[in-house]
């Protein structure tokens, strides 16, 4: 059980690094779109700040949350990686994901794809590692 748990841990903390390196990904590969257009469609820099936000905070918030809950052993983190990841899946796979299959960009839209699956992973493995914590605190308590 010991082996199942670190590697649960393990599972879960690298798969919200991954949500996280994908989503800045996203937002490169954004900015370099926008690079290339011509000059008179180009944002000014100040309407960066909320594709920015949108794409980069849940992911951030969900890679610490996991930090917080696998290494550190915050079982209140589990509530962060929830509202984290739903964020995440509105903000990144829904928003994001919507656009870009609109605009029938392939990579973006596996980019998008690989992002929801590492999502996915991150919060089932939070789940269990949280079940395994309650067992665990249960069998010290008795």
């Amino acid at each position: 059980m010991i082996l199942t748990v670190k590697i649960l841990r393990g599972v879960q903390l690298i798969a919200s690094f991954v949500t996280l390196a994908l989503a800045l990904v996203l937002l490169i590969y954004i900015a370099i779109l926008d690079a290339s257009l011509p000059e008179q469609f180009h944002e000014p820099p100040r309407k960066w700040i909320v594709p920015c936000l949108m794409l980069v905070a849940p992911p951030l918030l969900l890679a610490l949350a996991s930090y917080l809950q696998t290494r550190r052993r915050q079982s209140w983190a589990i509530a962060l990686v929830f509202v984290s990841g739903i964020c995440n899946a509105i903000f990144v796979n829904l928003n994001a994901g919507l656009w870009y299959a609109s605009l029938a960009n392939v990579s973006l839209q596996w980019l998008i794809v690989a992002n929801g699956v590492a999502l996915v992973i991150t919060v089932v493995t939070a789940i269990g590692n949280l079940f395994f914590q309650i067992i665990s605190e249960a069998r010290l308590s008795a």
